[in-house]
């Protein structure tokens, strides 16, 4: 864990660096008035979905991290937490839905279109799943 600073500041400057200014934008003329946080930015912003899948995840790991340990699997404060993160998971797809097909000026977090292939489901499902087995910092393990 004490590496991830240092590799974090280092992908940072790569990063800043490598990708150019008005990003993905930088060959259109039209969007590339809207560099500055204004409030045009702001509209592109899905913060709806943003907190949605935020607020998800942390139901989900607060979930499976206390659940045995320090709550039983069977306690409310596991149950309660499951039922959560698992609501929201369904609120965030309803509102990417939405967002993709509706809305001209919000760009979605999830675009709808990762979900209509079933390859692109199992992608986001492994790479959340495993996310939490690489960088969980309280595992015995390692």
């Amino acid at each position: 864990m004490g590496l991830s600073i240092p590799i974090g500041a280092f992908v940072t400057i790569l990063a800043l660096l490598g990708i150019p200014n008005g990003f993905p934008y930088h060959g259109q003329q039209s969007r590339r008035k809207d560099t500055k946080l204004s409030r045009a930015v702001w509209r592109r912003v899905d913060v709806p979905g943003t907190l949605l899948i935020f607020f998800a995840t942390l139901a989900f790991t607060a979930c499976f991290q206390e659940a045995g340990s320090r709550f039983a699997w069977n306690s409310a404060y596991v149950i309660v937490l499951l039922i959560i993160s698992v609501t929201m998971w369904l609120l965030l797809m309803i509102w990417e839905r939405h967002v993709t097909l509706t809305d001209s000026i919000r760009e979605p977090t999830l675009p709808w279109r990762l979900f209509q292939h079933r390859a692109s489901i199992g992608l986001l499902g492994q790479v959340h799943f495993l996310i939490h087995l690489w960088f969980d910092p309280f595992s015995g393990g390692r």
